[in-house]
Parts: C-alpha cells; structure tokens; sequence
C-alpha cells in the first residue's frame, strides 16, 4: 500500500510504497564472511592474526577511539586477509575475511535469561561497550560513548519513538511489531543507565492494547509521559522540545532497534554480530525482515528473498529520504544497514547534477529555519563566517534539502562532511 508523508513545513509530500512484513528468521551463514571493521569511517584495530581460528562472538578488532566499538566475529572461522572494498557511493570499508569451520557456542544454544535488575548503572554500561553496540541512528558512533556523554550533561528526558525517524526505511515499526517487550525491557535498562526522571513515548498512531503493555511491562520509576507526533516529517526534533538554559538539549533520544540490540546484549549475554535488516520495494519476490551475521552480502541476502523481480536493479540503504543508493550487490552487511529497498533503475534514474538555481526550495522546506543555499556557497567558498558556523551546527541532517533540491545538489552530505571537518 501507498503512504504518504508530508514534510513539516511547506505541505510537499511523499508517497512511499510499504509491504506488510513478518519475521523470517535468522538468515543463512555465509560460506565466508567479509566483517567490517570500519564502521561509518570510524575504525578498529585487528587483534587476530591470518590463518588464526576464531570462535563465534569473539573479539577480532578493538575500537581506535571513544566513538567507535569492539568488532566481533558472527561466525566461527579461519581468519583471511584484509579485503578493502571500494563501494560505488564512495566509501571504502575494510574488512576482516572469515571462512567459517568449526562449532558455534551461541547459534542453536539455549539462551541464557540475564537477571540485570540488580546490577549497576556502571556494570550495564560496560556490558553494553564490551559486546559492541552502536546507536541505530546518525551518527552512527558507540552506544557506550554515547550513554557517557548523556550521563556527564545530566540529562533528564528519555524519548522513544514509536515509528521510524525517515518512515521509508520501516525497520523500527516492524520491529516494534514483533518485539515489543523486548524492546521495552531494552528502553527499561536504558533508563536505569541514565536515570532519568521522564519518558516521553511519541507516537503517530496507537492502540490501547499497546499502550496498556507499555506501560505495565516498563520496569521504572521515572514519569511516562504520551504524546501525539503530526504525521509529518521529521517527526520531531529534541532540540525544539527539551533545552537547557544555554541551548544544549537535556535529552536523550533512543530508538526501538537499539533498544532492542540492549535487550540481546544485556539479557541474552550476545555480543553485536547481527543485526535485524528489513528487505522492501517493489523490485523484491518476497519482503522480509531478516536476521543476518555481519559479513553477509546484501546479495545473498535479496537471493533469500526470492531475488528481483526487476531489471536492472538498483537498492537504497537506510530510507528513500536519508539513506543512499547502490546498485553493488556484493556490499557486506555491518552495524549500520538497517533496510534495503529494491526498486527498477527506471524508478532511481542517475539523476545529473546542475549548478544552483537559486530557487529557495530547501529554505523553506529547512524544519530548522536555516538557509541551505547560502550555507552551501559559504562551504564551497570555504568562506564560513560566525553565522555559518552556527547554521552547521544546528543541522540535524534530516535530508530534507537534498530530497527538493531541483538541481540534484547533494546539499545535505556536503553539509554533513563540512560538519565532520569541524567547519573548515
């Protein structure tokens, strides 16, 4: 079915094509997986040496830095050599080659039932920096770091989405359909790390029947607050909502698949080596929402679905409004693949790039009043004044400015690199 987002300003809108989807499991393993260790440009040093076997789950690279995390092998295996893949978006990622051989000790076992309730805020902390867990969301950096940074600016708002931030990836609501209280087990523990005095839950549609399960099955103390989000894109923005006197949010923002990735860490003792990946579009047999080991080609993965239906074919990444395309079928699934929609190349023409027309589209359709077009020629002239500096650092890389741009400037990813470099 069709559904129809509309973007928070200027009316304009969007039509996106959703599948009803069920669980199918855990994908196929592959024969040999290629692990990323680069994770969103953010990389970790190996700690395994070729031709050394390696069990499921154990450590094969430790993070360079407080924003990265420990890599973790999704398969039992002989180590191979380093393959570096240049994908066609750009990127390049570096990744650890396993031949799977030998015994799995987590696959097939029985899970373990972890009673966390009696352990520290700092105790679940490390839990969570040891087995690798990232925030779902960009940027994409160490969920530990990020709980850090939280507990260090005091902050007092938990929010949790009941839908996801760019509706075209569909992940969080499918997850949210399947694993509700696991889920909100995850959001509780979350909690229990910060301490926070509020939860606000925001929601565009919701049953009583959910609601009721939320708040009985929400292990807490804090105050649960509900609140209607307008169905309009982006949802919502926590800097808009919950600020301290010098302008810095006081909030915390997570979402359901992350919270979920806490429940598998935290009470199933499971270090981050899969992930769930929804699989959608027009140009796939079977859309399904997969569980797939890190290391697995997003190939392979479509072939589980029943293939293509369409040729040629193109994917997007992560949502029609902020992910990107490809049409690399031989890209390994890592922490931060959350969907791949599968459309006709005749539905994702390569668009050709002209210069500004000045025709003030991401202006007004910009949900934090800035002035993409002006911050655009600033960058480019390498000419970034106190004021520009401020517009950066308010973006929230929503994407919206590259989704109306006329002229097919990717306004958002050269905002989102100048932000990187710290403005200069």
């Amino acid at each position: 079915m069709n559904e129809t987002i509309h973007f928070r300003r200027n009316g304009q809108s969007l039509s996106v094509f959703k599948h009803k989807v069920e669980f199918a499991g855990n994908a196929f393993l592959p024969q040999r997986a290629y692990v990323p260790i680069t994770v969103d440009n953010l990389k970790a040093y190996p700690v395994v040496s070729f031709g050394q076997y390696v069990e499921e789950g154990q450590l094969l690279a430790r993070a360079q830095n407080q924003h990265a995390t420990d890599i973790h092998s999704p398969i039992p295996g002989i180590i191979g050599d380093v393959h570096s893949l240049q994908t066609d978006y750009g990127s390049q990622l570096d990744c650890l080659t396993i031949s799977l051989e030998g015994r799995f000790n987590m696959l097939g076992k029985r899970q373990p039932n972890y009673g966390w309730q009696n352990s520290t805020a700092y105790e679940l902390l490390r839990i969570i920096e040891d087995k690798g867990l990232i925030y779902t969301e960009k940027p994409f950096i160490s969920l530990g770091a990020k709980l850090r940074s939280a507990i260090k600016t005091d902050v007092s708002v938990l929010q949790f989405a009941l839908f996801d931030f760019d509706i075209s990836c569909g992940l969080e609501e499918v997850l949210l359909s399947h694993f509700l209280l696991e889920i909100i087990e995850g959001l509780s523990i979350i909690v229990k790390i910060l301490e926070v005095k509020t939860i606000q839950i925001f929601y565009t549609r919701l049953s009583a029947q959910i609601k009721e399960q939320i708040s009985s099955h929400l292990m807490v103390n804090s105050e649960v607050v509900f609140i209607k989000s307008k169905n309009t894109y982006p949802f919502y923005d926590s800097r808009q909502i919950c600020l301290d006197k010098d302008g810095n949010s006081k909030a915390f923002i997570l979402p359901p698949s992350t919270a979920l990735y806490v429940y598998e860490a935290i009470v199933r003792d499971r270090p981050f080596v899969s992930s769930y990946i929804l699989f959608s579009g027009r140009g796939v047999k079977e859309p399904k929402l997969l569980k797939a080991a890190f290391g697995t080609s997003i190939g392979s993965l479509i072939e589980e679905c029943g293939g293509i239906v369409v040729h040629p074919a193109s994917f997007v990444i992560n949502g029609l409004i902020s992910g990107y395309s490809t049409s690399d079928f031989d890209i390994p699934t890592s922490k931060t693949i959350k969907s791949v929609s599968v459309i006709s190349t005749a539905h994702l023409p390569r668009f050709q790039i002209h210069p500004c027309s000045s025709c003030g589209k991401c202006i007004n359709t910009c949900p934090m009043h800035l002035n993409p077009q002006l911050l655009l020629r600033k960058i480019q002239t390498n000419n970034l004044d106190a004021n520009a500096l401020f517009q950066l650092s308010m973006c929230t890389k929503c994407n919206i400015c590259s989704a109306c741009c006329e002229c097919r400037i990717p306004i958002a990813d050269i905002i989102s690199q100048a932000k990187k470099r710290g403005g200069k």
